[in-house]
């Protein structure tokens, strides 16, 4: 009986050995499980910041420092030969608008040269009245010998011929003469109007700074200045040649760097690049539109900057410049396509201030990696 409950005791204590490893080793598989489900792999989104590539309108500035020059100086002479002063309209430090009469001059134009003329034109119209009525003749009396000829014979077909000839030749020297007395009463226009008073007016609006000491009659020198004149309104800015700064473009002025500064409209007034091929000037002159603005700009010394448009297309392929890498002379990209990051390389057009202009290796909605 004893030794049953012995058996039975053992029994028990097996069972439940069993039982308490069984429990501890259900507890461990279900902590290895945990344990694997929580280091899994799951796709995520990139942790990038990303633009994309977008068709829109691309602008590239360029910007050249800019120095302002005061074209406002002209020296007044006369150059034609044998031209004689007559007298000034304007006093030293007068104030005169664009236009207003100076001074005056005469051309001593030769009378003789005068005279000449006329006699030309009295020789012109003389040998044409003469040969006028010689040709008159002729016709008369060709018309008398037609009259004379029987119609279809050969005689009267060359007296036919012969009375043609006469009247072109008549009409021809009425022509030649016209045009000939045309040029010489031209000529005479010419030298009547070197004999009247002429008169120099003021290129542009501004004081009178200077007059030379002459007197009325006096044989005027090509290299006399007669008059010395200023503006103090008109300024040009000076900037170096570029071919971003064509001839009559408008361009921005500014007076200095910062975003802040007040800008001022001007105009491509003078530049290299008129002609393709040819440089007509060795700079480039921007004048402003506003008078007002050129006032106040004409104190500066320096800080002006120029800001011209380079380029200016519309409909283009473009990127935000932090996007694009240049390494060794090479652009390039890093693009999130299909869950992966793509090195791709690029051909750029041009660089604008925030955007660059893609001209192949991209498509539109292309998603980059901003760097």
């Amino acid at each position: 009986m004893s030794c049953m409950f012995r058996n039975n005791g053992r029994l028990c204590a097996v069972l439940l050995a069993a039982a308490i490893f069984l429990t501890a080793a259900l507890s461990s598989c279900g902590q290895e499980d945990a344990s694997l489900d929580a280091g899994l792999v799951v796709p995520e989104e990139p942790n990038y910041e990303t633009t994309t590539v977008t068709v829109s309108d691309f602008t590239s500035t360029k910007k050249l420092p800019a120095t302002p020059v005061h074209l406002d100086s002209a020296e007044l002479t006369v150059e034609e030969e044998g031209a004689k002063f007559g007298e000034f309209l304007v006093e030293t430090g007068d104030e005169v608008e664009a236009g207003d009469p100076l001074f005056t001059y005469t051309v001593d134009a030769s009378h003789a040269d005068l005279t000449a003329k006329e006699l030309e034109l009295d020789r012109v119209q003389n040998d044409y009245a003469r040969q006028a009525e010689s040709y008159a003749n002729q016709i008369e009396r060709m018309k008398d010998t037609l009259s004379l000829c029987v119609k279809g014979t050969t005689e009267y077909e060359l007296a036919s011929a012969n009375l043609a000839l006469l009247q072109s030749q008549y009409a021809q020297l009425g022509y030649q003469t016209e045009y000939q007395k045309g040029q010489i009463q031209q000529e005479i226009e010419d030298l009547e109007e070197r004999l009247d008073v002429q008169t120099v007016k003021a290129p542009f609006s501004g004081s009178i700074s200077r007059l030379e000491t002459i007197h009325e009659g006096d044989l005027i020198e090509s290299s006399t200045i007669l008059c010395t004149m200023r503006s103090g309104n008109r300024l040009l800015l000076q900037v170096d040649n570029d071919p971003a700064f064509r001839y009559g473009d408008t361009v921005t002025v500014t007076a200095g760097l910062l975003s802040g500064a007040d800008g001022y409209e001007g105009r491509v007034v003078t530049c290299g690049q008129i002609l393709p091929g040819k440089v007509t000037e060795r700079v480039t002159y921007i004048e402003l539109t506003d008078r007002e603005a050129a006032e106040r700009l004409s104190i500066a010394t320096n800080g002006l900057i120029a800001t011209a448009n380079a380029v200016d297309l519309s409909g283009v392929l473009v990127l935000d410049n932090d996007a694009v890498t240049t390494k060794n002379e090479r652009n390039s990209v890093t693009l999130w396509e299909d869950d992966t990051l793509k090195h791709r390389y690029i051909t750029v057009g041009e660089a604008g201030e925030e955007e660059t202009w893609i001209v192949g290796g991209l498509n539109e909605d292309q998603t980059v990696v901003v760097e």
